[in-house]
């Protein structure tokens, strides 16, 4: 071990090199309680093309694959974040890319030992989320690509897809427009996205007629945030269910109704909770058995139209578990906040997730044999109640909540009271209100239970706000 001091400030420097070529470099620190440690690798944004030791050929990655990598890294198979883990061991932790190196660091009094555990375990064991079906079906060669292949042997890769095949198309769309750069790519995405909410909007306004829900939805900030400058994809989920419903209540052509449906559940699932909300609705002027042919025969259609996506690229039947997968990841909702303060919140967890489920299903089932059964259909009673049941599958069913998720409302609110659109809109800014303060804080929260803290509270107080309101007007 050699020794390098510097006394005009009074410090030293133990240095050692491990037999795998790893420096170790320690400064005491007699006078302070903390400790801090900065774990980084020769990686960095200039390093976009090496030699593959093992194979003695040039490997070139793309721009930006550094910066990309040190975010991935704290992704783990349990579906928590490890910077969430250190920060709730009470460490300061962080990680950066620079030209020439990747590091990832934490500080703190307590706790140092358990959080280096957590710092190895996750910078050497990366958990990728690439998907395995891609690179077999597209015959895409990795073996100069060590990157790819790691991605290729993880977990995820080898069972599910996170999203549909729709999206996975429609990145591909915004790959190949981008020429391998990532910001142009990131670029077009918004651009994308920016003309999907416009689409949006013109479809809200030939469904109701009415420029003022165009205007709640156009101008509002919820949208243009995680619609437009965050990019989420529940944009494009709300463009074909927005197609889907004005097919079938406008044009009356339910095939491509049901078409434009399937292309909003190959994108995120809960799409389908629509399909026979409309079937019946279309069908509505007709008798109990003609209603339950049509919705056996327009059922094997949607399902023949959501499955020749998959036909692209799917294996076998695993390409699916990621529906199930899914609802083992916690996320800032009403699972989280039950796992951070019940006693034995495994067990408990379970039960809630299965009762929950359970209950829905009867729900759903029993509304749609009562629609089934109803003489007079009226669309907006129709689209009232599947409103409610859209809403209840999202507070109590996604266990990884988002605040986007509640774009998933839009749809909806044509058809709702004034004062549900009024508090559909509130929650909508205080899903923002609650993520920022998140973010701003998010050093002293533990894996995001406040978020749902606020998010409730805050929503729980504009109910209050709105109904006051109204018996105020009521009195004058």
């Amino acid at each position: 071990m050699q020794v390098f001091e510097d006394k005009r400030i009074n410090e030293k420097v133990y240095v050692e090199e491990l037999p795998n070529k790893m420096q170790i470099m320690v400064v005491p620190k007699h006078n302070t309680q903390n400790k801090y440690i900065i774990w980084a690798t020769k990686f960095g944004s200039i390093d976009n093309h090496f030699i593959d030791p093992t194979t003695n050929e040039e490997t070139v990655v793309p721009d930006g694959i550094a910066h990309y990598l040190e975010h991935k890294m704290f992704e783990q198979k349990s579906g928590v974040d490890s910077l969430y883990t250190l920060m709730g061991l009470g460490l300061n932790a962080n990680a950066y890319t620079t030209s020439d190196h990747t590091a990832y660091l934490f500080g703190g009094v307590d706790n140092f030992y358990p959080g280096l555990d957590e710092l190895m375990d996750y910078v050497q064991n990366p958990y990728y989320t690439d998907m395995k079906s891609y690179i077999d079906n597209n015959n895409v060669n990795i073996d100069n690509d060590t990157v790819m292949q790691k991605g290729y042997a993880n977990y995820w890769a080898n069972t599910t897809v996170v999203y549909g095949a729709i999206w996975t198309f429609i990145c591909s769309v915004i790959s190949f427009l981008s020429f391998g750069n990532i910001d142009f790519g990131l670029l077009i995405f918004k651009l994308i996205n920016l003309g999907v909410h416009l689409a949006n909007c013109y479809l809200i306004y030939k469904i109701s007629n009415r420029k003022l829900f165009t205007l709640i939805y156009g101008l509002n900030p919820f949208v243009l945030i995680e619609g437009i400058a965050n990019v989420h994809n529940d944009i494009f989920v709300v463009f074909f269910m927005l197609l889907s419903i004005y097919e079938v209540y406008k044009k009356k052509n339910l095939t491509l109704g049901m078409l434009f449906l399937a292309l909003s559940t190959d994108i995120k699932y809960f799409s389908i909770l629509l399909l026979p909300f409309l079937i019946i609705y279309h069908f509505r002027e007709k008798d109990v058995k003609i209603r339950i042919l049509k919705c056996i025969q327009y059922g094997i259609l949607f399902v023949i139209f959501a499955m020749i996506p998959y036909l692209l690229y799917i294996r076998d039947f695993n390409v699916f578990l990621g529906l199930s997968e899914q609802r083992e990841r916690l996320a800032k909702g009403l699972y989280l906040f039950i796992s951070e303060y019940f006693n034995n919140p495994e067990n408990f967890l379970q039960i809630v997730k299965n009762t929950s489920l359970i209950l829905f299903a009867i729900l759903y089932i029993v509304a749609c044999v009562m629609l089934l059964l109803k003489k007079n259909i009226k669309q907006y009673t129709n689209m009232r109640e599947l409103f409610w049941f859209v809403l209840a599958f999202l507070m109590l069913l996604i266990t990884n909540f988002q605040p986007w998720y509640f774009m998933w409302l839009v749809p909806f609110m044509m058809w709702q009271k004034s004062e549900n659109i009024k508090l559909i809109v509130q929650m909508q800014i205080m899903t923002l209100i609650a993520n920022i303060v998140f973010l701003i804080y998010s050093e002293n929260y533990k894996y995001g239970v406040p978020f749902f803290t606020i998010f409730v509270v805050g929503t729980l107080a504009c109910v209050i706000q709105n109904k006051n309101s109204k018996i105020r007007r009521l009195s004058k």
